[in-house]
């Protein structure tokens, strides 16, 4: 996925003459969109139903690249992301790692994030000049296969997917909001629920 690093920073502070030490993990994450080229689609996924409608003016937006929509317009245009059985294995494996490390550190309410470039005719469509992505040196993962992303099984399209929002920690106020939503809506359906 996106996490390139991770380091383990120990506060140290002393108040009232108490000293007290908290761990916390700095993530360093990749640009996820670090590409020249342009996003027919961007969807923010998490696997939640509750609350994840766009309006049609939305949707309208967001079918040209303009709006980042969410888990039911891709359950409507996309439904799946095609990326064939050896690197729909690895992605599989690589995002369960990953969400098995923010699980260890009580993190949750993150999202899947997917960009998607639509090829036409076989052919790249690029940018304005003014848009271009800032090239930086980094070792490349194994899903920075075409121009930053993962090309379709069919190569019609280039996936563009991360973990993002990942700064929220499971604490006793989100437990609270899983027992409060899971009273008014179906449990299977929101993302605070496990």
């Amino acid at each position: 996925m996106c996490i390139r690093d991770r380091y383990k920073l120990s506060w140290h502070t002393t108040q009232n003459g108490v000293s007290s030490t908290r761990d916390e993990w700095v993530l360093c994450m990749a640009n996820l969109f670090s590409t020249n080229l342009r996003f027919h689609q961007k969807y923010d996924l998490k696997g939640s139903r509750e609350g994840r409608c766009v309006t049609a003016e939305e949707l309208q937006m967001g079918t040209q690249g303009d709006f980042t929509l969410r888990d039911y317009a891709f359950e409507e245009l996309e439904s799946v992301i095609e990326i064939g059985p050896d690197m729909s294995s690895r992605f599989l494996e690589q995002l369960e790692r990953d969400v098995q490390f923010l699980c260890s550190q009580n993190v949750m309410d993150y999202s899947l994030l997917v960009g998607v470039h639509h090829r036409e005719n076989g052919a790249e469509e690029n940018v304005q000049s003014s848009k271009l992505a800032a090239e930086y040196a980094h070792v490349k993962s194994v899903f920075e296969v075409e121009n930053g992303g993962i090309p379709s099984a069919d190569g019609t399209k280039i996936y563009f997917v991360g973990l993002v929002d990942t700064l929220t920690s499971y604490t006793a106020k989100k437990g609270w909001e899983t027992v409060f939503k899971s009273c008014l809506f179906d449990p299977a359906q929101i993302s605070s629920v496990e």
